[in-house]
């Protein structure tokens, strides 16, 4: 959308948009410096490259802020949250389109590059998990395409839900059991060699349960009494969870009800924007 967008922009459709909020800009700034236009200079070749640089890096940090709006939007399980945040993305587009050219525009076009370079790390996690995610929703649950079980002794891939020692939230990697542990394996940036981290929980003291979008496994943490979500199964591996749970020592946890699955789907939404509990892990083991 962006090429149409910026065509119907050149092209004087928001030209009273536009003038509108150059009025507006009129009552914070002065005249002078609300709608100066930028003296046109020939910057050198370097100046040149690190701009393009630095623009393309904007770019690509902005866009997967926006992704990541749009994945919360796809996932969510309360309508109310997909109407805010269409309405924010919404009112900031026209915001921004209404103040350019403007100092205020360009204040808060500053910000928001900096909120989106600010947030980057996170919403690049979370884009991961909505396109992986997505896929398996259309895939085996809109064009019924048949999945296959899981290979024994192969790792399964999943996602954290919590932290797993310096290891954040929403992380993509592979788990499976490795001397009688929960071992996690993933690619710092997915294409940095990869790591294997060995928890210290035991499988016994896990459940497997099929959650609001795809498996989640629970682990009950005796000494605090506390069920903490530690990791979450691809969509398409709901169809074969006896066999995930035979592979990983776990238990099935068999409450499948509409409002149990609600629940996980709003604890889910409340882990992307409060702090998630740490997991011990065993730092002498990293491979």
């Amino acid at each position: 959308a962006l090429p149409v967008l910026l065509s119907a922009f050149s092209g004087g459709d928001f030209a009273p948009l536009h003038a509108l909020g150059g009025q507006a800009a009129d009552f914070v700034v002065p005249v002078a410096w609300a709608g100066e236009p930028t003296v046109a200079t020939g910057p050198g070749l370097h100046i040149a490259m690190l701009s393009a640089v630095a623009a393309f890096a904007i770019y690509v940090a902005v866009w997967v802020c926006a992704q990541a709006c749009n994945v919360l939007i796809l996932l969510s399980p309360s309508s109310l949250l997909d109407t805010v945040l269409t309405v924010a993305k919404t009112f900031i587009a026209v915001l921004l389109l209404s103040l350019a050219g403007t100092v205020p525009g360009h204040l808060l076009a500053l910000s928001l590059v900096v909120l989106a370079l600010f947030l980057f790390p996170r919403a690049l996690r979370l884009v991961v998990f909505g396109t992986l995610v997505s896929h398996d929703l259309v895939r085996h649950r809109l064009l019924r395409r048949p999945t296959t079980p899981p290979l024994p002794n192969q790792p399964l891939r999943c996602f954290t839900s919590c932290r797993l020692g310096p290891i954040p939230s929403l992380t993509c990697g592979r788990i499976d059991v490795q001397e009688g542990v929960l071992a996690f394996s993933w690619r710092p940036l997915m294409v940095a060699p990869k790591r294997t981290l060995h928890t210290e929980i035991d499988p016994t003291a896990c459940s497997l349960a099929r959650g609001f979008l795809s498996p989640v496994l629970w682990w009950d943490n005796g000494t605090e009494a506390v069920r903490v979500q530690i990791f979450r199964l691809l969509p398409a591996t709901a169809a074969h969870l006896d066999l995930l749970a035979d592979q990983l020592g776990v238990t099935v946890l068999e409450d499948s009800s509409v409002r149990a699955r609600l629940a996980e789907g709003w604890r889910w939404c409340r882990t992307l924007f409060v702090p998630t509990p740490a997991i011990p892990v065993d730092q002498e083991r990293w491979g």
